[in-house]
């Protein structure tokens, strides 16, 4: 390797990026590390640091601490170095977006990016043009290879093979098949029962099947294994799956990009998606009985869609401030909508416990509902007599500019922000999967 004159001297941090477990337990990381030292010693520099990700995808800069801890040093300046080291423009990042703003970034503070095995250098014109046209070709290789793998999936799917993940409940994975399983394959098919034959809501359902015994054991990935309750979501999601007629569905959401920004992405139902041409696996549906279980779904789905269009522009002075008197949660409202054999349209409006509504189902609390109209009414009058009240008004001047305390609001801020991060490393985890293909024996 030829040394330059104009690097002796210098000083330079290591930034090594891995994309998948198998490379992390791999040689890949040490590899890289060894190989950037090297070549940092024989070029006469001084290595300051060497940051480290592991098991990180390269399509955004977002979730990768490492990469976003040398960052922020640069920028603080407590890290000042000459140069940022890494083995390929693709360790550095695959979204060419990224790529160049972050090379922006740290060049404003004097800071170069050198690309050992490409043999680029941002300190020269030429280098940094390379970058800029690598940093593209490495964003349409990324993208050229996520369009590979989904055809290689959809091509499994229609032959009925199983393309990875948790299996469904009420399934099993054997040898890479999936057969019923013991103690929940029995509650599927009841589930279906109740919901076409016996006309039981999501909601009757779940509440029969936790009054019942028919406990749910948490999915694998579940953030609070401990929680066996059924839910109404979660009887919905089952009623929904085509997979119990025995054919694999595959592509039933995608992940799209949200509008307006770079990088969000949100998951998004599909009406097209692909299914198996024949059965792969033992099915605990009917084809019909699923077929006219959509269609009552559908009904359900169409009349829930018309109610929210008629009563949206109604005001409710009191969500979110009315409590709920036994567990303490913040009070919606509920609409209830029917036509009279006249034809006179009628709805009713009911503030219910959120907790109740948003695990309908569960045995953790009641509806505890009681009239919009009635509350709303009580609460205003009360209101009145004490708008009314002297001494009321003298307490409301004494508190005005009185300083509020904002620790406990600080603390779910600080809570949610820690949630957020969780939710952001989950996401990468699952996004290199499809990242996790070595450019070389460095990757």
């Amino acid at each position: 390797m030829k040394v330059y004159q104009t690097r002796l001297g210098k000083t330079c941090v290591i930034y090594i990026r891995v994309s998948s477990e198998r490379q992390v337990k791999g040689y890949s990381l040490d590899g890289q590390k060894r190989y950037l030292i090297d070549c940092a010693e024989r070029q006469g520099m001084k290595v300051l640091a060497v940051y480290v990700e592991e098991g990180k995808s390269g399509k955004s800069i977002e979730g990768r601490t490492a990469f976003q801890s040398m960052l922020d040093g640069i920028k603080k300046g407590t890290l000042q170095t000459d140069y940022v080291l890494v083995y390929k423009l693709s360790r550095f990042g695959r979204n060419a977006k990224d790529v160049l703003n972050s090379l922006e970034f740290i060049m404003q503070y004097g800071v170069d990016l050198m690309c050992v095995e490409d043999g680029l250098d941002s300190s020269t014109s030429m280098g940094k043009m390379m970058i800029t046209i690598l940093g593209a070709v490495a964003e349409l290789e990324r993208e050229n290879i996520i369009a590979q793998s989904l055809l290689g999936r959809e091509e499994k799917a229609k032959s009925g093979g199983w393309n990875g993940g948790f299996a469904p409940y009420g399934y099993e994975l054997k040898n890479g098949k999936l057969e019923p399983k013991e103690g929940e394959h029995e509650i599927v098919t009841m589930i279906f029962d109740m919901f076409l034959n016996k006309g039981m809501g999501y909601s009757t359902v779940a509440r029969y099947l936790n009054q019942n015994g028919y406990t749910r054991e948490p999915a694998k990935n579940a953030v609070n294994p401990k929680f066996n309750d059924w839910k109404a979501e979660q009887i919905k999601r089952i009623l929904d799956n085509p997979l119990y007629t025995g054919r694999i569905a595959w592509g039933r959401r995608r992940t799209e990009k949200v509008q307006g920004t770079s990088n969000e992405q949100r998951l998004v139902p599909q009406e097209e998606f692909i299914m198996s041409e024949n059965k792969s696996h033992e099915a605990l549906v009917s084809e019909e009985d699923f077929k006219k279980v959509q269609e009552i779904r559908k009904i359900m789905r169409d009349k829930a869609i018309g109610n929210h269009n008629i009563s949206q522009d109604k005001a409710h002075l009191l969500s979110g401030i009315a409590r709920c008197p036994q567990c303490g949660s913040a009070m919606n409202v509920d609409c209830n909508q029917w036509t009279n054999k006249d034809g006179t349209f009628r709805e009713t409006f009911t503030y219910v416990c959120s907790h109740y509504k948003r695990a309908k189902g569960t045995s953790q609390c009641r509806r505890n509902g009681i009239s919009m109209e009635r509350l709303e009414k009580e609460v205003l009058e009360y209101t009145k007599k004490l708008l009314r009240n002297p001494k009321f008004a003298r307490d409301i001047k004494a508190k005005i500019g009185v300083a509020v305390d904002v620790t406990e609001i600080q603390k779910e801020i600080s809570a949610y922000e820690k949630e957020l991060k969780r939710l952001a490393r989950s996401r990468t985890n699952l996004e290199h999967d499809i990242d996790s293909l070595p450019d070389d024996k460095y990757a």
